[in-house]
Protein backbone atom coordinates (compact mmCIF):
# COMPACT_ATOMS: atom_id res chain seq x y z
CA UNK A 1 0.00 0.00 0.00
CA UNK A 2 1.60 3.36 -0.77
CA UNK A 3 1.15 6.25 1.79
CA UNK A 4 0.24 9.28 -0.21
CA UNK A 5 2.03 12.63 1.23
CA UNK A 6 -1.12 14.49 1.99
CA UNK A 7 -1.63 17.07 4.91
CA UNK A 8 0.42 17.37 8.08
CA UNK A 9 3.89 16.12 8.92
CA UNK A 10 4.30 16.52 12.52
CA UNK A 11 7.36 15.22 14.17
CA UNK A 12 7.31 14.88 17.86
CA UNK A 13 11.33 15.18 19.00
CA UNK A 14 12.40 14.30 22.61
CA UNK A 15 14.73 14.46 24.51
CA UNK A 16 16.34 11.44 26.50
CA UNK A 17 15.67 10.97 29.95
CA UNK A 18 16.37 7.81 32.06
CA UNK A 19 13.61 5.85 33.01
CA UNK A 20 14.70 4.49 36.76
CA UNK A 21 12.63 3.88 40.09
CA UNK A 22 11.56 7.45 40.98
CA UNK A 23 8.53 8.75 38.98
CA UNK A 24 8.59 11.97 37.22
CA UNK A 25 6.03 14.07 38.06
CA UNK A 26 5.10 15.57 34.65
CA UNK A 27 4.88 15.45 30.72
CA UNK A 28 7.40 18.67 30.48
CA UNK A 29 10.27 15.19 30.82
CA UNK A 30 9.75 14.94 27.53
CA UNK A 31 11.31 18.27 26.44
CA UNK A 32 8.77 18.25 23.16
CA UNK A 33 8.42 20.09 20.06
CA UNK A 34 6.45 19.52 16.87
CA UNK A 35 8.52 20.61 13.47
CA UNK A 36 5.83 21.27 10.79
CA UNK A 37 5.37 21.05 7.21
CA UNK A 38 2.81 21.74 4.67
CA UNK A 39 0.47 22.85 7.73
CA UNK A 40 -3.31 22.89 7.64
CA UNK A 41 -3.13 23.75 11.60
CA UNK A 42 -3.01 27.34 13.46
CA UNK A 43 0.17 27.27 15.93
CA UNK A 44 -2.36 26.92 18.44
CA UNK A 45 -3.88 23.87 17.22
CA UNK A 46 -0.68 22.55 16.68
CA UNK A 47 0.84 23.71 20.40
CA UNK A 48 -2.47 21.62 21.26
CA UNK A 49 -1.35 18.47 19.96
CA UNK A 50 2.25 18.87 21.20
CA UNK A 51 0.67 18.96 24.52
CA UNK A 52 -1.44 15.96 24.24
CA UNK A 53 0.61 13.79 22.58
CA UNK A 54 2.73 14.29 25.80
CA UNK A 55 -0.25 13.37 27.55
CA UNK A 56 -0.37 10.32 26.26
CA UNK A 57 2.92 9.34 26.53
CA UNK A 58 2.76 10.02 30.35
CA UNK A 59 0.14 7.96 30.37
CA UNK A 60 1.74 4.44 29.31
CA UNK A 61 4.99 5.81 31.35
CA UNK A 62 2.61 5.87 34.57
CA UNK A 63 1.29 2.27 33.32
CA UNK A 64 4.88 1.12 32.69
CA UNK A 65 5.97 2.17 36.00
CA UNK A 66 3.38 0.39 38.36
CA UNK A 67 4.10 -2.56 36.10
CA UNK A 68 7.41 -2.39 37.01
CA UNK A 69 7.77 -1.56 40.79
CA UNK A 70 4.08 -1.44 41.94
CA UNK A 71 2.83 -5.68 40.72
CA UNK A 72 1.70 -6.20 44.11
CA UNK A 73 -0.17 -2.85 44.09
CA UNK A 74 -1.77 -3.31 40.82
CA UNK A 75 -3.17 -7.10 41.93
CA UNK A 76 -4.73 -5.85 44.67
CA UNK A 77 -6.34 -2.48 43.29
CA UNK A 78 -7.67 -4.07 40.07
CA UNK A 79 -8.57 -7.25 41.66
CA UNK A 80 -9.66 -10.31 39.17
CA UNK A 81 -11.50 -9.36 35.62
CA UNK A 82 -11.54 -10.04 31.66
CA UNK A 83 -8.54 -7.30 31.20
CA UNK A 84 -6.86 -7.84 34.30
CA UNK A 85 -6.54 -11.37 33.81
CA UNK A 86 -5.09 -10.67 30.50
CA UNK A 87 -2.28 -8.17 32.39
CA UNK A 88 -1.76 -11.06 34.74
CA UNK A 89 -0.99 -13.51 31.99
CA UNK A 90 1.19 -11.28 30.26
CA UNK A 91 3.33 -8.73 32.36
CA UNK A 92 6.44 -9.38 30.25
CA UNK A 93 4.20 -8.07 27.13
CA UNK A 94 3.08 -5.16 28.66
CA UNK A 95 6.55 -4.32 30.37
CA UNK A 96 8.29 -5.08 26.94
CA UNK A 97 5.47 -2.77 24.17
CA UNK A 98 5.11 -0.11 27.21
CA UNK A 99 8.88 0.44 27.60
CA UNK A 100 9.26 0.84 23.72
CA UNK A 101 6.62 3.65 23.62
CA UNK A 102 8.31 5.59 26.50
CA UNK A 103 11.87 5.16 25.00
CA UNK A 104 10.57 6.67 21.98
CA UNK A 105 8.40 9.62 24.13
CA UNK A 106 12.14 10.04 25.87
CA UNK A 107 14.97 9.97 23.17
CA UNK A 108 13.11 8.75 19.71
CA UNK A 109 10.76 10.64 18.21
CA UNK A 110 7.03 10.34 17.20
CA UNK A 111 5.36 11.56 14.07
CA UNK A 112 2.00 13.07 13.30
CA UNK A 113 0.45 13.32 9.66
CA UNK A 114 -3.29 15.62 9.61
CA UNK A 115 -5.44 14.01 7.24
CA UNK A 116 -7.96 16.46 5.64
CA UNK A 117 -9.49 13.71 3.34
CA UNK A 118 -9.46 10.39 2.78
CA UNK A 119 -11.10 7.27 2.48
CA UNK A 120 -9.87 5.83 5.75
CA UNK A 121 -10.88 8.99 8.15
CA UNK A 122 -14.32 8.55 7.74
CA UNK A 123 -17.37 11.19 9.18
CA UNK A 124 -18.27 10.68 12.28
CA UNK A 125 -16.45 7.54 12.90
CA UNK A 126 -12.71 7.43 12.37
CA UNK A 127 -10.74 9.82 14.58
CA UNK A 128 -6.86 8.52 13.63
CA UNK A 129 -5.14 5.78 12.40
CA UNK A 130 -1.72 4.06 11.74
CA UNK A 131 -1.58 1.54 8.75
CA UNK A 132 -0.48 -2.05 8.44
CA UNK A 133 1.19 -3.50 5.41
CA UNK A 134 1.22 -7.12 5.19
CA UNK A 135 2.03 -7.14 9.09
CA UNK A 136 4.15 -3.65 8.81
CA UNK A 137 3.54 -1.20 11.18
CA UNK A 138 3.92 2.25 9.85
CA UNK A 139 5.52 4.66 12.23
CA UNK A 140 3.52 7.74 11.80
CA UNK A 141 -0.31 8.57 13.34
CA UNK A 142 -2.58 9.81 11.32
CA UNK A 143 -5.50 12.48 12.37
CA UNK A 144 -8.44 13.09 11.10
CA UNK A 145 -10.52 15.92 11.33
CA UNK A 146 -12.77 14.53 13.63
CA UNK A 147 -9.57 14.06 15.95
CA UNK A 148 -10.12 17.87 16.69
CA UNK A 149 -13.93 17.69 17.43
CA UNK A 150 -13.45 15.95 20.87
CA UNK A 151 -12.18 16.95 24.38
CA UNK A 152 -8.72 16.82 25.43
CA UNK A 153 -9.35 14.01 27.37
CA UNK A 154 -10.67 12.55 24.33
CA UNK A 155 -7.53 13.12 22.34
CA UNK A 156 -5.17 12.02 24.81
CA UNK A 157 -7.09 8.62 25.02
CA UNK A 158 -7.31 8.04 21.56
CA UNK A 159 -3.31 8.63 21.08
CA UNK A 160 -2.79 6.28 23.70
CA UNK A 161 -4.88 3.76 21.68
CA UNK A 162 -2.83 4.91 18.41
CA UNK A 163 0.67 4.00 20.83
CA UNK A 164 -0.64 0.64 20.92
CA UNK A 165 -1.66 0.71 17.41
CA UNK A 166 2.29 1.68 16.87
CA UNK A 167 3.49 -1.72 19.05
CA UNK A 168 1.35 -3.76 16.23
CA UNK A 169 -1.67 -4.34 18.65
CA UNK A 170 -4.63 -5.35 16.37
CA UNK A 171 -8.42 -6.22 16.36
CA UNK A 172 -8.43 -9.94 17.77
CA UNK A 173 -11.89 -11.05 18.66
CA UNK A 174 -10.53 -12.47 22.04
CA UNK A 175 -9.46 -10.86 25.54
CA UNK A 176 -5.89 -11.28 24.26
CA UNK A 177 -2.80 -9.19 23.89
CA UNK A 178 -3.48 -8.13 20.30
CA UNK A 179 -6.71 -6.68 21.54
CA UNK A 180 -6.22 -2.94 21.30
CA UNK A 181 -9.07 -1.93 23.54
CA UNK A 182 -8.22 -4.38 26.03
CA UNK A 183 -4.87 -2.47 25.80
CA UNK A 184 -6.95 0.80 26.36
CA UNK A 185 -8.70 -0.63 29.09
CA UNK A 186 -5.34 -1.72 30.77
CA UNK A 187 -3.97 1.87 30.51
CA UNK A 188 -6.96 3.63 31.71
CA UNK A 189 -7.48 1.39 34.79
CA UNK A 190 -3.36 1.87 35.39
CA UNK A 191 -3.68 5.41 34.78
CA UNK A 192 -6.60 6.13 36.84
CA UNK A 193 -5.53 4.35 39.71
CA UNK A 194 -2.25 5.86 39.68
CA UNK A 195 -1.65 7.35 43.32
CA UNK A 196 -4.02 4.84 45.19
CA UNK A 197 -1.72 1.77 43.49
CA UNK A 198 1.42 3.60 44.75
CA UNK A 199 -0.30 4.00 48.31
CA UNK A 200 -0.56 0.43 48.56
CA UNK A 201 2.32 -0.44 48.02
Amino acid sequence: MKLLSIGLLLVLSVGATAFGSSFPKGEEIYRASIKVSQSHLNPTTVRQTQHEARKACLRLHRALYLIEYHWDGIREYIGNGINSSVLYRNRSFYRKHLAKRVDQCLKGSLSFKYERTGSRCRPGDTEAYVLVTLGWVHGTIHLCPLFFSGTETQRIRTLSHEYGRLEGVGDSTDFDTNNIYVWDAIISFLDQGFERILALD
